[in-house]
């Protein structure tokens, strides 16, 4: 999974802290009731991808 965000350079910090909170957790109950599972292998910033670049400016300007 990656999880592209855009939030004020001011805020970044503590939005990337709550994000890596969320996935540490590795188990969420789905919609339909069944647990979804994973693993976290890394976390950081990144670079958008070409093929992100069009929703990476959607969320900079929702």
């Amino acid at each position: 999974m990656r999880v592209l965000f855009a939030t004020e350079p001011g805020d970044e910090d503590e939005v990337r802290q709550r994000i890596e909170t969320a996935l540490s957790a590795q188990r969420l109950e789905a919609p339909d009731g069944h647990m979804v599972s994973w693993k976290v292998h890394a976390t950081g910033r990144g670079t958008v991808a070409p093929g992100e670049a069009d929703h990476g400016r959607r969320l900079a300007l929702s």
